[in-house]
């Protein structure tokens, strides 16, 4: 993972002349999540992430690497193709109804990786035991 960060890197002069414009919002989310990614620890889970790929060649699965478990929700839930990889099952969640119970706080991070521009990672804080 961290060399081909280090080819995007290296790409970037290329990429800000001659790549698509929709596609340099997405090289730079993943860069910044790569480096953040790891560091979540818990469930997480990748709401509307359809096939989890990256569109660089990996899946954000990848990214944290530091979760005990990862998830993907997809409307409709199952199995999902997408452009490089097919994951075999994912929740079903709808975005444009109210959260069924058993996801409500169920889960230490929420990534929401959009086709625009944008990413948004929520943590909830890690409890710790008192000693």
């Amino acid at each position: 993972m961290r060399k081909r960060l280090r080819v995007f890197f290296n790409r970037l002069g290329f990429l800000k002349a001659n790549e698509p414009v929709f596609r340099r919002a997405r090289l730079w989310s993943n860069i910044e999540l790569a480096k953040i990614a790891p560091h979540f620890k818990g469930r997480v889970i990748n709401v509307s992430g359809w096939a989890d790929e990256d569109k660089f060649g990996d899946v954000y699965r990848n990214y944290f690497k530091g979760a005990d478990e990862y998830l993907v929700s997809n409307l409709g839930g199952g199995r999902q193709t997408g452009m490089q990889i097919t994951l075999e099952d994912s929740l079903d969640i709808d975005l444009n109804t109210p959260l069924p119970g058993g996801h409500f706080q169920a889960y230490d991070c929420v990534s929401r990786i959009p086709y625009s521009s944008m990413s948004s990672t929520f943590s909830r804080p890690q409890r710790t035991s008192a000693t």
